[in-house]
């Protein structure tokens, strides 16, 4: 037992020290508890010794131990005499049990103990689960957005400590269970348990918060690109010596008559009845964003690269970083090389014509190589021929290293492409000769020459390849011939493609290694597929352009969520997509289930359920706890109510 002091204030504001004697027992579950015995009032009078002295002697007392011969001579008579006072209340209160006693008093600890045992003992005919909830995914990017700091930034950038936890929510329900904020309100509050994670009131989401939420982060997206570029390269440790270069575009659901952001253009999802926004994207080797940009549907690949690489050379500057940039050929026109040339840029991209004259270098050989599918590959450094200008001046490119590459695989591909439109063409070409001796058939020249144009522009990979001759009367076309030219084989320049590249002879006299690094310009492909696909970039619903661009970033935001986690896995050979970890974290559920004591008391409990291999899997390989709270149990004590009686005729109730 010990003397436990409370301290409050009196009439005239003098703080002053109210004591009680307490116990502290364990319980069922192991829980040191407190439970306050008397109350003991003001001890102003003892020193801390003396109320020490007074515990010890109650705590004797109570187990039974014999009074010391010594304790007059120890011990003032005020403790002797309040020790003694207070022995006698728990007596008489029934508080202890006497020593030597059999019986147990109704207020004793162990009785209290067993009490408190009894009232978790559940029936099980009365156990129902009430409420199950997502926790698997939820905990996997909470605890990421962690490890990433965005709360505690975005509370220096001013947001308060409810604002950041509404962002934090929204940004891993925007990983977990993209969709518009009407139905991410909605899943919150009926289906995610994200909001126990995060610590927000799950009954205040709605839609307008979450509109808000999402411009409010947009508002802050530089400073917040800036912080997680830095940080997720001090936290993971990785290089930032390959940036890679691509744009993509989303189309919009509706009108956008007075945008200025969303215009027509070349959809690559062919829709070309929706106005569109290119969204231009920079990552690094590893999938993490280094930069982004978004310009309206006019936007051509080769005009953008140019109004990036100035925000991108400050922030590579910023890190003391001089990259590599990959890009592919849609990107990589002369300007665009010229101008990277000039700002100090090493570049590796494919050549923009893919038929050059060139020659072999003495001792450069054809070396072999297999892709990541296994496919097989040739790569051999080449010397490019190029053609002067009419003052003479050979362009940039002229001193840029070319490889020269075969894909088995490409060149099956493009055979079977070449083949089908063959086989379109040459139909077409064999309709026009049969109408020329149809009764009622296209035989005019004009006419026979304008469906032939329509043949080649509708085929002109296949049509360029092909000599026509034909005869005519009078206006009449009498006969048509189409034949192959001579010395054409298409399987030559099947699969075939150059790599263009300005790094000095000792980083790219290895034609292996210069393949190597292009194939990761397909982390872009990936990045932009998990973002379009996985994340809800495509398509866009919002009405006015603020709530687009806010979209379009909180998806941004969630990607780096999702880079982060499967940078982590990878590093442990776990290769899966986003959407089958989401797949194996589905099992994983928040459980609330209800039963009724011995007593016919509810009690109430919440826990997770057990973790499957796979989900303890992932989230050992992400370093983090596999439980996402602590089982929490708890007993509702039915309170009685009584009527009130109304009062008699006399007043008297």
């Amino acid at each position: 037992m010990y003397l436990h002091p409370t301290y409050r204030r009196g009439k005239q504001g003098v703080r002053y020290a109210y004591w009680r004697l307490c116990d502290s027992y364990r319980d069922f579950a192991g829980v040191i508890c407190r439970r306050d015995l008397i109350n003991v009032g003001r001890l102003d009078d003892f020193t801390q010794e003396d109320i020490n002295a007074v515990a010890k002697i109650v705590t004797e007392k109570s187990k039974g131990m014999s009074d010391s011969m010594f304790a007059g001579e120890l011990y003032a008579e005020k403790v002797l005499g309040l020790a003694g006072d207070l022995y006698s209340q728990l007596i008489a209160k029934q508080l202890i049990d006497l020593p030597g006693s059999a019986a147990r008093s109704e207020h004793s600890i162990e009785n209290l103990r067993q009490q408190h045992e009894h009232r978790f003992i559940a029936r099980i005919s009365t156990l129902k689960h009430t409420d199950v909830r997502e926790i698997g995914a939820e905990h996997l990017c909470h605890e990421t957005i962690k490890k990433l700091r965005i709360s505690e930034f975005l509370q220096r950038q001013g947001f308060t400590e409810e604002q950041a936890a509404l962002a934090v929510t929204q940004i891993a329900v925007r990983a977990t269970h993209p969709a518009s904020e009407l139905a991410t309100a909605k899943w919150i509050r009926n289906n995610s348990d994200i909001c126990r994670l995060t610590g927000y009131n799950m009954d205040k989401v709605t839609k307008d918060k979450l509109y808000k939420s999402a411009i409010r982060l947009y508002d802050v997206r530089g400073e917040l690109m800036s912080h997680l570029s830095s940080w997720t390269k001090e936290l993971f440790d990785y290089d930032d010596n390959l940036i890679l270069y691509d744009l993509t575009n989303t189309y919009a659901e509706g009108c956008y008559d007075d945008s200025r952001v969303w215009d027509y253009g070349r959809s690559k999802e062919k829709r070309h009845d929706c106005k569109l926004i290119v969204l231009a994207l920079v990552v690094n080797s590893h999938g993490f964003p280094k930069h982004y940009q978004l310009f309206d549907g006019r936007m051509t690949d080769t005009d953008s690269l140019q109004k990036i690489i100035g925000s991108l050379d400050e922030q590579m500057k910023s890190l003391g970083v001089s990259p590599i940039v990959v890009m592919d050929a849609g990107i990589s026109t002369d300007d665009n090389l010229a101008m990277l040339k000039k700002k100090g840029y090493k570049y590796l991209c494919v050549s923009r014509s893919g038929s050059k004259v060139y020659d072999t270098i003495e001792g450069e050989g054809k070396q072999q190589l297999e892709d990541n599918r296994g496919q097989s590959l040739e790569i051999q450094r080449v010397k490019v021929s190029h053609k002067a200008d009419k003052d003479g001046n050979l362009p940039a490119s002229a001193t840029d290293t070319y490889y020269w590459v075969r894909s088995e695989a490409k060149a099956a591909k493009e055979n079977g492409m070449y083949d089908q439109f063959t086989k379109r063409f040459l139909t077409e070409i064999e309709k026009i000769k049969a109408s020329l001796t149809k009764k009622h058939g296209t035989k005019k020249t004009d006419k026979v020459m304008e469906r032939l144009g329509r043949a080649k522009q509708k085929y002109p990979s296949v049509a360029s390849h092909y000599d026509y001759t034909y005869t005519e009367e009078g206006g009449i076309v009498t006969s048509l011939e189409c034949t192959l030219k001579e010395g054409y084989d298409f399987n030559e320049k099947a699969g075939v493609y150059f790599l263009q590249t300005n790094l000095d002879d000792k980083d790219s006299k290895d034609g292996i290694t210069v393949w190597k690094i292009y194939n990761i310009l397909k982390e872009v492909e990936s990045s932009f597929r998990c973002m379009k696909t996985d994340l809800d970039l495509r398509p866009v619903y919002h009405k006015s352009d603020v709530a687009c661009l806010a979209h379009l970033h909180l998806g941004i935001l969630a990607y780096w969520v999702v880079t982060s986690i499967r940078y982590q896995l990878r590093q442990k050979g776990f290769n899966k997509t986003w959407s089958q970890i989401l797949d194996i974290m589905l099992t994983r559920k928040s459980v609330t289930s209800e039963a009724k004591n011995l007593q016919d008391e509810p009690i109430h409990i919440e826990q997770c359920s057990e973790a499957t291999p796979d989900v303890a899997e992932i989230y050992d390989k992400v370093c983090i706890s596999n439980e996402p709270y602590k089982p929490k149990k708890s007993v509702w004590a039915q309170i009685q109510t009584q009527k009130k009686e109304p009062p008699n005729d006399d007043g008297v109730t």
